[in-house]
């Protein structure tokens, strides 16, 4: 593919007199300096990656030849390692060609060995071969093969993943292969990225093509298997992550269900001791025995009452009832042993269950124990000695505030024209069935608000007015209807806090000067950060006199050292300042702030929040990445040190290759302030549209944000996982997990609430609610509160919250006071 061309390129060298297209300054990558040698030959020096090899020469950056006699290293390096290099040319507009190429980064194989203990280590060294992993998408199709990334070719007998062949679009895995023939870059042991199990209906078929299932799932036709797909049919198969226009999945094999019930027996997965095959008849009346439906109607959240269910024998023969249970279980229905109608006498005995003579009328009193609001639907089971039989149970739970919910008046239709023979209106109508149309796909939002802090808010903090007066809802109960605006005041009240305590380390009087195109400003008390300044903040120069004297300038922080930053302001400014003094304000990034108020505008979108607790966050990723190869995860916590820390351990782990999971950095982030151990996983967000397709995503809660700006579609993500989140306020949890919207993916919150919180400045703020985290919030909502009486044999909490987190127990179980020390100290 390049052989020629490497043959031209050296032709042209030796000879010095062919152009060569002058490397563009905007797209250089790493330093880049262009310096005069003679008066015929310019130097160029830079770091840059390896674009093209070809046996004992290749390309850097696709603009400058070298060859191996130009390396300062006896190894060849492969596609993709970085280097140092100097290039020279000639002429000033003869090609460029390597004088010297030092190996900074040699890539290397990225697949552990599962059986070393150190797979971890090992992963990230070079292989016999020159092999390495990367994640790709696939740019081309071609008769028996493809090209990913637009460079790297692959053969069709290369995809190591059963029925599956890449299509343009696919996000997948592969193994770079440094020599392939006829100077070819390859890649080999193909797979997909993520892959998904579905099930679901077509809902569209076009041109005898393509269709689409559930609005979701892309699919071509010669993906069914053994069938002609026609809109409704029942279907299952196998799906992999893509850059489909409207679809994030593409099925590349699609199975007709021909019966309900197979489809069932293929996907459920659950033991009880009733299938779903035995659900589709059991409410129907069998052996004359009838049971009948159970309806609570509304009780208010934490109310209680009492139903009975009747069981009735018309049979001319006596039946036996062995069990009863609710299927699925529930935390708000509980049972009581069958009795007779009339009469407390209790015909159960071990060996022969309890007997319903013929005529007979039996009665199971429920318990409802109002805890969870909304609507509940259970069934109940019924086992015979014979037969089974179901009846349902409802209750709707309401706490009051969904009247403030509901219309101001009642609705009403506009009067139309109804052009229909059935124009009297004694005519009711049964209404038909409405067609399956496309789901939409949600797109989160990409460009981030300004939100601006309210002149009115800052005018009533400085006049000292109780701002409960400006905005009511710092002064009422959190609910949907107050959260976003509740929350957006905090932020506000925190802001007004920052400001102050950094208007503190202003500079009455200094004087800058001059470092290379930089002006540096010495700062007192930088190194104890004192004040916290970061790269990109920035800092505003105005006349000792008052800003009413003179313009004012504004100067963005380069780079942060030990006591002065380096500053840039405008190019006049750098030319005409001579050595005046200036008084000094010092800002810091609202970037936290404005997606913590794009955060809480975003979750009045989604539905309610799951959680779980384990005893190590590592095991949970761990177990989600295995185990559900579609999952997408976050990993997020409040400070740098705690996802560092997280990521390390996952590392360590030996279990994660080096393409799956990526750890996200804020660009001001000094590379020293890095463990040595995760650098090889460290990103800034520079190619943010690859790092997003990263199986697990490591970063802060705030860091998280930066993926918004590529407005992904809902679901592109499964899991949200917060560690250390008793130390993150509401708003900080809201901008990883406004990721979910839309999605039915999980939260995972952990942490201790009872432990150190979020850290405020605003002593107002704190005593007004952002003090308190989205996790110690939850741990006092009724739901996750103990109940001795209503869960004694549960540990006192709530077994539908609580039975899933079979390896540890719920924070709040340590603060408990049934808790005691059981080992000796």
């Amino acid at each position: 593919m390049i052989s020629s061309l490497m043959k031209l390129i050296r032709a042209v060298i030796s000879h010095d007199d062919i152009a060569h297209p002058v490397p563009s300054h905007e797209n250089d990558v790493g330093a880049n300096h262009e310096t005069p040698g003679d008066s015929l030959t310019t130097r160029w020096s830079f770091r840059g990656c390896v674009t093209e090899v070809d046996g004992a020469c290749g390309m850097i950056e696709d603009q400058v030849y070298f060859s191996s006699e130009s390396l300062n290293d006896t190894a060849m390096p492969i596609v993709g390692t970085t280097v140092d290099v100097v290039a020279e040319r000639k002429h000033g507009i003869a090609g460029w060609r390597a004088v010297t190429v030092s190996i900074v980064t040699q890539i290397g194989p990225e697949v552990p060995d599962w059986d070393n203990e150190n797979a971890g280590v090992e992963s990230l060294t070079e292989s016999a071969n020159g092999s390495q992993h990367f994640t790709a998408l696939v740019t081309k199709e071609l008769r028996g093969g493809g090209i990913l990334d637009g460079r790297f070719e692959f053969d069709k007998s290369d995809v190591s993943y059963d029925g599956y062949y890449p299509c343009r679009g696919d996000w997948v895995i592969a193994i770079q292969s440094p020599f392939g023939s006829m100077g070819k870059t390859m890649a080999t042991d193909i797979r997909p990225l993520r892959v998904r199990h579905f099930e679901g209906v077509i809902n569209a078929v076009k041109h005898s093509s393509h269709g689409y299932i559930d609005g979701n799932v892309y699919f071509a036709w010669n993906a069914c298997v053994g069938f002609k797909p026609t809109r409704f049919d029942q279907v299952y198969g196998e799906a992999v992550e893509t850059d489909h226009k409207t679809c994030q999945w593409r099925a590349f094999t699609v199975q007709k269900v021909s019966r309900a019930q197979d489809r069932l027996s293929m996907y459920n997965s659950r033991e009880t001791s009733t299938n779903d095959q035995d659900l589709k008849d059991v409410l129907d009346s069998k052996e004359d025995v009838e049971v009948t439906t159970v309806d609570f109607g509304e009780i208010q959240l934490g109310g209680s009452d009492v139903q009975r269910m009747c069981i009735r024998n018309k049979s001319n023969s006596s039946v036996v009832l062995e069990k009863c249970f609710i299927y699925g279980g529930s935390s708000q229905f509980s049972l009581t042993e069958p009795t007779l109608k009339n009469t407390d006498l209790r015909e159960q005995s071990a060996d022969t269950g309890f007997c319903i003579a013929p005529e007979q009328e039996a009665v199971i009193k429920i318990e409802c124990c109002a805890v969870n609001i909304g609507r509940e639907d259970r069934l109940v089971i019924l086992e015979f000695d014979h037969f089974k039989l179901g009846g349902q149970v409802k209750v709707d739970v309401t706490n009051g505030s969904e009247t403030l919910l509901g219309p101001s008046e009642p609705y009403h239709r506009s009067r139309k024209s109804v052009k229909s023979r059935y124009r009297d209106g004694e005519t009711w109508i049964v209404p038909g069935q409405r067609p399956l149309r496309s789901a939409a796909i949600m797109r989160l939002p990409q460009k981030l608000k300004q939100y601006p802090l309210p002149d009115s808010m800052r005018q009533w903090v400085e006049d000292c007015k109780n701002l409960t007066q400006l905005i009511p809802a710092l002064d009422e109960s959190l609910s949907i209807l107050n959260y976003t605006r509740r929350f957006s005041a905090l932020l506000h009240i925190e802001e007004l806090t920052m400001e102050e305590d950094m208007s503190l380390y202003d500079i009455e009087r200094a004087c800058l000067e001059r470092y290379l195109d930089f002006m540096t400003l010495e700062v007192p008390g930088l190194a104890e950060g004192r004040p916290s300044l970061l790269t990109g903040d920035r800092v505003y120069l105005s006349s000792p006199q008052g800003v009413q004297q003179g313009p004012l300038y504004e100067g963005f922080i380069h780079e942060v050292r030990k006591d002065c930053i380096l500053l840039k302001f405008a190019e006049e400014f750098h030319r005409s300042y001579s050595g005046e003094e200036y008084y000094v304000s010092f800002t810091f990034s609202r970037t936290s702030l404005r997606r913590g108020h794009m955060a809480v505008e975003l979750v009045v979108k989604l539905g309610e929040q799951g959680t779980g607790k384990t005893i190590t966050i590592v095991e949970v990723i761990l177990q989600i990445f295995h185990h559900l190869p579609f999952s997408r995860i976050v990993a997020c916590t409040p400070s740098n040190s705690a996802a560092d820390l997280l990521l390390e351990r996952l590392y360590q782990s030996g279990l994660i290759r080096l393409t799956d999971m990526v750890r996200l950095n804020a660009f001001h982030r000094q590379e020293q302030s890095i463990p040595e151990s995760i650098l090889p996983y460290c990103s800034d967000g520079e190619d943010i549209q690859k790092l997003i397709h990263h199986r697990i995503i490591v970063c802060t809660c705030t860091a998280i944000g930066l993926v918004y700006s590529l407005g992904p579609k809902a679901g592109h993500f499964t899991h949200i996982i917060i560690d250390e989140a008793g130390q993150a306020t509401e708003p900080e949890c809201m901008v990883p997990i406004g990721l979910l919207a839309g999605t039915d993916g999980q939260i995972v919150l952990a942490g201790d609430p009872m432990q150190l919180g979020p850290v405020l400045r605003s002593n107002y703020a704190k005593d007004l609610g952002l003090g308190l985290s989205f996790l110690e919030r939850l741990s006092l909502s009724p739901l996750y509160c103990r109940n001795e009486q209503r869960f004694a044999n549960h540990g006192n909490y709530n077994p539908e919250l609580a039975r899933s987190t079979k390896m540890g127990l719920q924070v709040s179980l340590a603060y408990s006071p049934g808790m005691s020390e059981c080992a000796h100290s």
